[in-house]
């Protein structure tokens, strides 16, 4: 499961904000090199694993934010990070 979050997390970044993007991008050098797997989470990989996500996934989100916001040297601090990472279905609010 966290392989196919952090996909989401790439793909979503990258502006391919519904999950079935993956279908198209499955053998995408960029991300299949970015993710070091050989081809991506299909659609209904990725519906099954957004289906069984639970509170306890917060805290590996929150690993992926910390490890971006540390790689992007952004001069400002965050105070907040919303990550949609499937608007097809559902529409997620966070601060």
């Amino acid at each position: 499961m966290p392989l196919i979050i952090e996909q989401l997390f790439y793909t979503n970044i990258a502006g391919y904000h519904a999950d079935n993007a993956s279908n198209n991008l499955q053998h995408d050098p960029i991300f299949t090199d970015i993710l070091d797997k050989d081809t991506l989470a299909l659609q209904p990989t990725i519906s099954r694993c957004i289906n069984r996500l639970k509170k306890y996934h917060i805290d590996y989100f929150n690993e992926i934010f910390r490890y971006v916001c540390k790689k992007s040297n952004h001069p400002k601090k965050m105070k907040h990070i919303v990550l949609n990472i499937d608007s097809t279905h559902v529409e997620i609010f966070g601060k």
